[in-house]
């Protein structure tokens, strides 16, 4: 693993690519070899591990519900932020995978129990849907993300938006916090667009 990253980071430097800090496994597919050998290559922050993803193998704090910052074999694990969506389930924030409201819910929860980081997934390709042999745009997804923005445009007093180069590991702390939840309404009102981007 150590020379494979160190292989893809001169790849990136090669296009042009500048300090690079941070990393995330395909998948999520990281344990306490892929932190050694980020920490071997000068990468000081990692975000591969998501509690609420289930193909994410053992290694990472084993036996251990990450939700905030841990410094872990000196790199600092970021995890992605998840809530309890029912009894004995958990997602992941996406904008593929969670309605709007929900998301402003989950983010006021986290502040409002002081998180110190809530990290949000997005992928490229949940924005278009594909019909036969054409692609179009997702316009549930993109609302979804629009709002996002505009939600924390209007909450600029509660939550930073940043870049990894822009945090101070000084100001890392390593606190429990308690596991956001959801609601059932918002549950459903989340299977009932899953179904619509589905069916357009």
């Amino acid at each position: 693993q150590k020379e494979i990253i160190a292989h893809s980071i001169q790849n990136l430097y090669s296009c042009g690519a500048e300090n690079i800090i941070a990393f995330r496994a395909g998948n999520y597919g990281a344990n306490d070899d892929t932190l050694r050998a980020l920490y071997a290559n000068n990468i000081r922050f990692d975000t591969s591990y998501n509690f609420a993803y289930r193909i994410t193998p053992p290694g990472i704090v084993a036996g251990e519900r990450l939700l905030q910052p841990k410094l872990v074999h000196s790199v600092y694990e970021i995890p992605i932020s998840c809530f309890q969506d029912y009894i004995g389930y958990y997602r992941f924030a996406q904008f593929g995978g969670c309605y709007a409201r929900e998301m402003d819910h989950v983010l006021l929860a986290a502040w409002r129990q002081q998180w110190q980081t809530f990290v949000v997934v997005s992928h490229s390709f949940e924005f278009v849907y594909r019909l036969r042999r054409t692609v179009a745009p997702n316009r549930i997804v993109i609302n979804r993300f629009e709002r996002f923005c505009q939600f924390l445009a209007a909450n600029q007093d509660k939550f930073q938006t940043m870049f990894f180069s822009d945090i101070d590991k000084v100001t890392i702390s390593e606190k429990s916090v308690n596991q956001i939840r959801s609601s059932m309404f918002n549950t459903t009102i989340r299977y009932l667009e899953q179904i619509a981007i589905r069916i357009i």
